[in-house]
């Protein structure tokens, strides 16, 4: 791949990492229309087109990732790049299941998967893996969900793909969270046993959405901090800790007053207009 266009590719998606989704835009535009010539080798057009469909993702746009994942799919299969064909299909695989067809986006997201696996290469094997979590969470087999998130956990602790770490920790405990029912109002008596079991979830839980905010704010990842803190504070709103949740929403919220209404930034803002003001924490 063209070094220039290799490096302010990575410079874009950084700075969707940062926070700054406005100059990302701009920087990845720029990156792919400087391959949009007959002079450009393919590899480098191919690239182009992987970063461009992995901005659209994190922006949360199955529409331009898909255009972008297509093209660059047509453009492997043609030149036989196999390992970047491999990432078209998980990308592809993502907006099958953005667009409701799990069956589809699970089997393709398994194909791309075992095809990384089988190249030898890992970088980018952490998507693949936390896209094939998030389809099981839709399908509710919560089983299998933890089986890839925990495999993508692995990869990242065991090599240096680790910019999707704290969104695998924030998946986990999202699969985590959907085996545990809300917690039922106190009651008089013993508890029992599917009560100490229900806590223990949320407490692990819990702890997964704290490791993903801890380890956003390690890298500035702003972006994945403020999913990190939507996750725990719907998960502190159920457990009646709308105060904490609210403090935590509020001050990453802030962070972003000037930046664009992004879905992840919504999303962020709807979960803090349902929060209560005013309101004491309930005793943990």
């Amino acid at each position: 791949m063209d070094p220039i266009v290799a490096t302010n590719c990575q410079y874009a998606l950084a700075l969707w990492y940062l926070g700054d989704v406005q100059r990302a835009r701009a920087t990845i535009e720029a990156s792919l229309a400087a391959t949009d010539h007959p002079g450009t080798a393919a590899i480098t057009r191919a690239a182009a087109l992987c970063h461009m469909a992995v901005f659209a993702m994190l922006c949360r746009d199955p529409s331009d990732a898909r255009r972008h994942a297509g093209a660059m799919l047509a453009l492997t299969s043609e030149h036989e790049f196999h390992f970047w064909g491999a990432l078209a299909k998980g990308l592809l695989g993502w907006v099958h299941v953005q667009d409701g067809d799990l069956r589809q986006g699970i089997e393709t997201l398994m194909a791309a998967r075992d095809e990384i696996a089988a190249s030898g290469a890992r970088i980018l094997a952490t998507y693949i893996l936390a896209f094939l979590a998030e389809a099981h969470l839709c399908t509710r087999d919560l089983a299998a969900g933890l089986a890839a998130v925990d495999e993508g956990l692995h990869v990242a602790e065991s090599s240096l793909d680790r910019s999707y770490w704290p969104e695998l920790w924030r998946l986990k405990g999202e699969l985590l969270l959907a085996t545990a029912p809300p917690r039922r109002q106190r009651r008089t008596g013993p508890i029992r046993r599917d009560d100490r079991d229900n806590d223990c979830d949320w407490r692990e839980a819990e702890h997964c959405f704290t490791r993903a905010l801890e380890l956003a704010r390690e890298s500035d990842a702003k972006s994945l901090e403020l999913r990190a803190a939507t996750s725990l504070a719907r998960a502190w709103q159920a457990r009646r800790r709308a105060a904490e949740a609210r403090r935590l929403l509020a001050g990453t919220c802030t962070w972003f007053a000037d930046a664009p209404a992004t879905a992840d930034l919504l999303a962020a803002r709807d979960v803090l207009s349902r929060l209560p003001t005013g309101v004491r924490s309930a005793a943990k």
